[in-house]
């Protein structure tokens, strides 16, 4: 995981993130922010969200 990710409050929604999509796609809005928190975890494809491969 970056090195950046180290508080709390910035590990919480991947945790989350990553529980509901095991279970079903979850579609959001582009958000600049979340792609960076995210790239190296998830692949945001067409708006749906998804655990790297």
């Amino acid at each position: 995981m970056p090195s950046e990710l180290r508080t709390g409050s910035e590990i919480t929604p991947f945790l989350t993130l990553r529980a509901v999509t095991e279970t079903a796609p979850v579609t959001i809005s582009h958000d600049p922010q979340l792609s960076r928190l995210f790239d190296t975890v998830v692949r945001i494809e067409d708006g749906t969200v998804r655990t790297a491969e």
